[in-house]
């Protein structure tokens, strides 16, 4: 292993709306990423840089001087105008690095990265380290743009732009239509909860959640889901830094105090470029007009911003399910609860269940208990053959008293899909409740993922489905983390790999975070990492990945602990506390091929949900594909019969 510390300059460059552009047109993206690379590694190799590698629609390269990087970057940003399509960002730090054979990592590598994330289309931001290193050169200017707090960086980095004259006229105005779509554009942070009772979090947080499913009506709208706008709760992050986190000009924030029977509520619209309040109200209720206050809120918003309802469209509809403030309260909690998944789950179906029982008509309450089932299940913590009558007579309840909801929709789809094997009928489910919200992010990753992915084979439909999620919810952990199941199947490691250390800072806690990076290493051959990371954290990545340990002992030569685990497989199973998929995998890795098929027969009896996520078109399930009798499994499911791979 050839490995060296030493000062560079490196150079990233990232293409300016590619996930949409690719999302509307694949071929037309690839097109333009093969462009990008005929423009770029010429330019660099005549400024005597070093090309490194593409990280998705991104080019990372080191140069030996500060001159030269910017130079070529002044180039690059020159010739792509004379490219449809192909508008850049760009960034340049310089710092000390690490080169290990063709890579280079450290916080000079970290630090570019995140300052070309912040550069506006057309432009090159550079570190204070390149502004001092040029700031006397003939012919290349500067001009300070920002003191900037970079995530994992000890103090803040002043930031600057490289001034030049290469932007067309086309080009600016497609970045006016840019700025002024942003203004258009909105996160709702959770409202502070100002009452002395930490329980109200939930109910607060259910506010917020609330009023961005209302304005999602106003079709010129483009809200931030829920995921990213709270991933900022508690921090007080300056709202210009979290605006541009999240790509949005305006933010709603809040607070909220709870006192008997009363309830105070303020409320701020905020300009994101300035801190500008554009509007702000205080509201003293009595508790009981909380649906109230939610829809005047989300009415000023459509005013403050001149926006109109779709055609046909009266007007704003609440979201208003029962009249009972105790049952609103528990189906807050209980959503709160169920965002968090692992064993909150079972907390999040008691409140659910608690609901009910004071409105038995209350729909996002049966929707949300019907979701909630599917995941025990999924996830093993409830029986699959014992609760799947619960979480189908929930669902159809939720359909009964709230056809109109986009969840009730999604609630169906996911059960068509799990347990009917109604493969039409899920996918055109999930396309309803997308229809009735087109920032419900979980029907975007349900049926980017589970259908298209799991189901259909598609891995790159599936991506395109998860991407527009990520569009809507950037910093959303979930999304991304059902990206790279699809990444790993197609092999492109490098790519899931660049996901995961993103998703590592945007959300380390995630349960399916420390499984799918282990995953990844494993698959791309560094099984000693896959170990490390996995072992650390297999309590927390679920009993479901349990069989993963097999595959890494066993390629580790450590073929007594790979007994040991699946003796203890066998005792879950026995006892009721694992999925038969799991199982089967863990069989088959010993070469229990009649057993293996046993237990896939029997995943087919109870409905197993991780049969479709595993054993159809995932990587950890390929294992299974050759086994005699696997397409006699297709056939049960209604699927196509299909050739192992060799």
């Amino acid at each position: 292993m050839s490995r060296s510390r030493q000062l560079a300059v490196i150079m990233f460059t990232d293409i300016v709306g590619y996930t949409a552009l690719m999302g509307n047109d694949e071929e037309k993206g690839l097109r333009i990423l093969d462009k990008n690379r005929e423009l770029q590694k010429p330019i660099i190799e005549e400024f005597k840089g070093r090309w490194i590698k593409e990280l998705g629609d991104g080019v990372m390269a080191s140069f030996n001087t500060v001159s030269d990087a910017v130079n070529a970057a002044i180039k690059i940003q020159i010739e792509s105008d004379a490219i449809p399509n192909l508008q850049l960002t760009i960034g340049i730090h310089l710092g000390e690095v690490v080169f290990e054979n063709e890579d280079v990592f450290g916080d000079g590598v970290n630090i570019a990265a995140r300052i070309q994330a912040f550069a506006t289309p057309g432009s090159i931001y550079v570190s204070e380290a390149i502004h001092n290193n040029i700031s006397n050169k003939q012919g290349i200017e500067t001009k300070f743009v920002k003191l900037e707090k970079l995530k994992n960086v000890a103090f803040p980095i002043r930031i600057y732009e490289v001034v030049t004259a290469h932007k067309t006229d086309s080009k600016i105005s497609n970045n006016k239509t840019t700025l002024e779509a942003s203004q258009k554009s909105i996160a709702v942070l959770p409202f502070v909860n100002m009452s002395n009772d930490p329980e109200q979090e939930y109910f607060c947080d259910g506010i917020s959640e609330e009023i961005i499913n209302t304005i999602v009506q106003y079709p010129d709208l483009k809200v931030s889901g829920r995921t990213s706008s709270f991933i900022f709760k508690g921090k007080n992050e300056d709202l210009r830094v979290i605006g541009n986190a999240l790509g949005v000009g305006k933010i709603l924030e809040g607070s909220i105090r709870k006192m008997g029977n009363q309830i105070r509520i303020t409320a701020q619209l905020i300009e994101t470029s300035n801190g500008f309040h554009l509007w702000s109200k205080k509201y003293d209720r009595q508790l009981d007009d909380i649906f109230a206050i939610q829809d005047e809120i989300a009415k000023e918003i459509g005013n403050q911003l001149n926006l109109t309802l779709s055609a046909g469209a009266k007007k704003l509809e609440g979201r208003q399910q029962t009249q009972n403030l105790e049952a609103y309260e528990l189906y807050l909690k209980g959503r709160g609860l169920f965002y968090k998944r692992g064993t909150a789950l079972l907390e999040a179906l008691d409140c659910f269940k608690k609901a009910l029982e004071i409105d038995k008509t209350y729909a996002l309450a049966s929707s949300g208990l019907a979701d909630t089932y599917v995941m025990l299940i999924l996830h093993a913590y409830l029986p699959a053959s014992d609760n799947w009558k619960y979480a189908i007579k929930a669902a159809n309840t939720a359909f009964r008293y709230g056809p109109e909801l986009a969840e009730t929709y999604n609630s169906k789809a996911i059960i068509s899909l799990f347990y009917e094997w109604n493969w039409d009928q899920a996918a055109d489910q999930f396309k309803k409740a997308i229809s009735i919200n087109p920032s419900f992010i979980q029907a975007y990753v349900w049926y980017g993922f589970f259908y298209q992915n799991c189901v259909k084979g598609n891995a790159r439909e599936g991506i395109k489905m998860i991407k527009k999620a990520i569009e809507i919810d950037p910093l959303s952990s979930y999304a991304r983390n059902c990206l790279v199941p699809s990444y790993t199947l197609l092999e492109l490691y490098d790519v899931a790999i660049q996901e995961m250390n993103d998703l590592s800072e945007i959300d380390p806690t995630q349960n399916l975070t420390a499984y799918n990076l282990s995953a990844v290493l494993f698959w791309s051959g560094n099984h000693k990492k896959a170990y490390e990371i996995f072992e650390n954290s297999s309590r927390k990545s679920g009993k479901i990945w349990i069989y993963f340990f097999i595959y890494i002992y066993l390629k580790m030569n450590q073929k007594e602990k790979a007994e040991k685990i699946y003796s203890k497989i066998e005792r879950q199973y026995k006892n009721n506390g694992l999925l038969p998929t799991s199982f089967a995998i863990a069989a088959a890795t010993f070469g229990k091929n009649k057993k293996a098929i046993e237990l896939l027969h029997n995943a087919c009896d109870v409905k197993d949900p991780a049969l479709i996520l595993l054993a159809l078109n995932h990587k950890d399930g390929e294992i299974l594909h050759s086994l005699p009798g696997y397409n006699d499994i297709r056939k049960r499911m209604g699927l196509k019969e299909v050739h192992p791979q060799r």
